[in-house]
């Protein structure tokens, strides 16, 4: 038994091997056709885990519109009530095949699957699959959590980043103002002016009480 087939097109593998890598590290059980390996029977195998699945993902594309076997699986997913289909860009969604909804399917932009189209696609395996998806779910928020912190503290880590590369500068500005008032100071050493000699030294006086970071 699976909680969720995935149907698909062989050639859309590098796209779809990605959002199943990443579904099932949420803690859902997904299946889709590389996890059989060597079986005696693979048609019967895979009919197997179709009927047993509470939910079945399918991926349309230009290329799986014209798969026998992907709409054979999406037409007894849709029958069954268990049908959640995804649409890859390019293709055009007025050339999904006949019989099955628009208004339901999640569309995956042409740079491929983000955070908020990713939600899109849980929440609707979540509600295909409520009864087992309560023994998950803490799982995934879990998880969910995970990932938004990360994107916080890589956030965090360019600010930070930034602020000592400001603290830097100033430091180096710092330095090269303190070389040039020892310069100064030496010089007026050798001044016969005093009164001239009296207004620098209490300039310099002010620039050295400058605090440092």
């Amino acid at each position: 038994m699976c909680e969720v087939f995935v149907s698909y097109a062989r050639e859309d593998s590098d796209a779809v091997d990605q959002i199943v890598t990443s579904i099932k590290a949420d803690g859902i059980d997904a299946f889709y056709d590389k996890d059989l390996g060597s079986v005696a029977n693979y048609d019967l195998e895979l009919r197997k885990k179709l009927r047993s699945a509470r939910a079945l993902v399918v991926f349309w594309s230009e290329r799986s519109i014209n798969s026998e076997n992907v709409l054979h699986e999406a037409n007894i997913a849709k029958r069954d009530n268990k049908l959640i289909p995804v649409v890859l860009s390019p293709l055009d969604i007025r050339e999904l095949p006949m019989g099955h909804s628009l208004s339901q399917c999640i569309v995956v932009p042409d740079k491929g699957m983000n955070h908020e189209i990713y939600e899109q696609l849980i929440s609707a395996i979540a509600e295909k699959t409520f009864q087992s998806w309560q023994n998950t779910y803490v799982t995934l928020k879990i998880n969910q959590v995970k990932r938004e912190s990360r994107l916080k503290l890589a956030e965090l880590g360019a600010r930070l980043k930034e602020e000592q590369e400001r603290a830097d500068e100033m430091e180096a500005l710092l330095d090269s103002a303190q070389s040039t008032i020892s310069r100064v100071r030496s010089y007026l050493g050798k001044s016969k002016n005093d009164k001239i000699t009296q207004l620098v030294q209490e300039l310099l006086e002010m620039l050295s009480a400058t605090p440092r970071r």
